[in-house]
């Protein structure tokens, strides 16, 4: 389902690419202002898939139904980054964990 995701997105990025503006004047360009909201969403929308593709658990909004509830090996964060070729790039780093009993005392 993920990859069938990608694969959607792709096409829309691909279709994006290909827009036309019409809109040539300098002030409350809002034909110009949508085009880059749409940009900055099919990036956003393609970086959610990309991590979750990477992980292989369930939690929170993150749903898997191939996919364990919470597995420890995956209690990262996951970082999307864009190369300087504007390739996407996936890693993980380490989360530090705080336990609710200590963020309750801390209130």
């Amino acid at each position: 389902e993920l990859t069938r995701q990608l694969g959607v997105l792709n096409e829309l990025r691909e279709r994006f690419s290909r827009i036309g503006l019409d809109d040539r004047s300098r002030r409350f360009n809002t034909e110009l202002i949508e085009a880059l909201e749409l940009a900055r969403l099919l990036d956003l929308s393609h970086a959610v898939v990309l991590a979750a593709l990477e992980r292989n658990e369930s939690r929170g909004a993150h749903q898997r139904l191939d996919a364990p509830q919470t597995d420890a090996a995956w209690q990262v964060h996951t970082l999307v980054r864009a190369t300087a070729a504007g390739h996407p790039v996936v890693t993980t780093r380490e989360a530090a964990l705080i336990s609710s009993a200590r963020v309750r005392s801390e209130r």
